[in-house]
């Protein structure tokens, strides 16, 4: 179910970005190594890779909850550790939040709210394809 779902957001993305011509993406088929991130892009020169994930937020207490395989985290921490750009691109319902790779480590709790995901996101849960696009680029880490 969550490929089929992370399909529909790389479909999404894709979708929205298509025609800018400063672009060049693609979805890398997980046989490179354990860990990396699903999406390798360069936009305007600058490249940076989108780890693409979908979950759910609990009723009661209003947690996130997304799973991440054991060697994803540690992948995105050493990445940005050496000046990488990396991202968790994390669709719930039909929000978006794109976080930073330095901010991944909260994706480890077990009692992330919402709330402090809103903080943790560099564009807004309504963002367009373009809105992400321009942060993996332009943000500053």
């Amino acid at each position: 179910m969550a490929d089929s779902l992370e399909r529909n957001l790389w479909s999404w993305f894709k979708r929205g970005t298509f025609r800018c011509r400063e672009l060049d993406m693609e979805r890398v088929e997980n046989g490179v190594g354990d860990g990396t991130p699903d999406v390798d892009g360069c936009f305007e020169g600058v490249s940076f890779k989108i780890e693409l994930k979908t979950g759910t937020i609990t009723i009661r207490e209003n947690l996130v909850r997304t799973k991440f395989r054991p060697m994803q985290l540690p992948w995105i921490k050493e990445r940005t550790r050496v000046g990488g750009r990396v991202f968790v691109l994390l669709q719930i319902g039909r929000n978006r939040y794109l976080v930073a790779g330095k901010d991944c480590h909260e994706f480890k709790r077990k009692d992330l709210t919402l709330a402090e995901l809103e903080k943790i996101a560099i564009v807004s849960p309504k963002c367009s394809q373009m809105d992400v696009l321009r942060a993996c680029a332009h943000h500053p880490l």
